[in-house]
């Protein structure tokens, strides 16, 4: 009788050998798919505008790590290493390259630190530190994208002016019409009910002062500058020769006298009189900070 031996090697050989393919698969697969996320690459820029109360500052992403980052950001503080917990600004745009946000809110002579930062899968990562200072807040002085010419009691904030004239122009938008703009102290105020009144096509004082900043600011009454009140407009004439740029003529306030005239100051006296509503005269806009 023929003894016939069972190789009993043969079913692990097998199973060893499907085990490779399966590795190898499995191994290619991990190839052929997105590579894995690592943090991103970037450094802060030097802080610039900085006035009392604020300043600006980004960074350049360098690289994503391999995956599109989900936002970018700059973190600032009082000390050093600030983060995301900190106070911040950021927003979800993608790719490589520099970027920037407005600093808000700061306090004059004070020394803040910041860092920019960027996050993807991998999580967030920081640029290098960078460090400015704030000045003083003095009548003259930079505030915002204005030029103070009030500080209130608390030292941090008040009014500011543009930089120069927006235009010549008349108070009215073509027509006579009574718009309750009768506040002597909240320039504000009077510009809403202008603008209600007068509509939001044209051209005319208040509009010119609105347009002259952002529709689309968070203020309750969605604008940032505005045709100052009559008293707003004299404490804008008494710091003229600090501030510099006014013309030798007159200037339109927001508060309305009657139906047909508006109050104005002129610039080479300091006289108050009520003028026609479509007589020009110059315009300069205010805003708070």
């Amino acid at each position: 009788m023929q003894r016939i031996f069972t190789n009993r090697l043969l079913p692990i050989k097998v199973i060893a050998a499907a085990v490779v393919i399966l590795i190898s698969i499995t191994g290619c697969k991990k190839q052929s798919g997105k590579p894995s996320a690592r943090l991103p690459e970037l450094t802060t820029n030097a802080p610039t505008d900085i006035t009392a109360i604020s300043a600006s500052c980004g960074g350049f992403v360098i690289n994503e790590g391999g995956q599109s980052t989900w936002r970018r950001g700059i973190s600032w503080d009082t000390i050093t290493n600030s983060n995301v917990g900190s106070f911040g600004n950021w927003n979800g745009v993608a790719g490589t390259g520099n970027f920037s946000f407005p600093i808000r809110e700061l306090k004059p002579l004070t020394k803040y630190y910041v860092r920019a930062w960027a996050e993807n899968s991998a999580g967030i990562a920081y640029g290098n530190e960078v460090s400015f200072s704030t000045p003083a807040l003095v009548i003259g002085g930079k505030a915002l994208d204005g030029i103070v010419f009030e500080i209130d009691s608390t030292g941090l904030h008040g009014l500011a002016c543009a930089s120069a004239d927006q235009a010549e122009s008349g108070w009215s938008n073509g027509s006579y019409l009574a718009t309750g703009a009768i506040y002597t102290e909240s320039g504000r105020d009077n510009t809403g009910l202008i603008l209600n009144a007068e509509g939001s096509m044209g051209t005319y004082a208040a509009l010119i002062c609105v347009n002259y900043g952002d529709w689309s600011c968070s203020c309750s009454n969605g604008f940032m500058w505005y045709l100052p009140s009559k008293d707003e407009l004299n404490k804008l004439y008494n710091q003229r020769n600090v501030i510099g740029g006014f013309s030798n003529g007159d200037y339109w306030s927001s508060t309305e006298f009657d139906t047909t005239k508006a109050w104005l100051k002129d610039f080479s006296d300091g006289k108050e009189t009520a003028s026609d509503k479509a007589i020009v005269h110059h315009v300069r806009a205010i805003r708070t900070f």
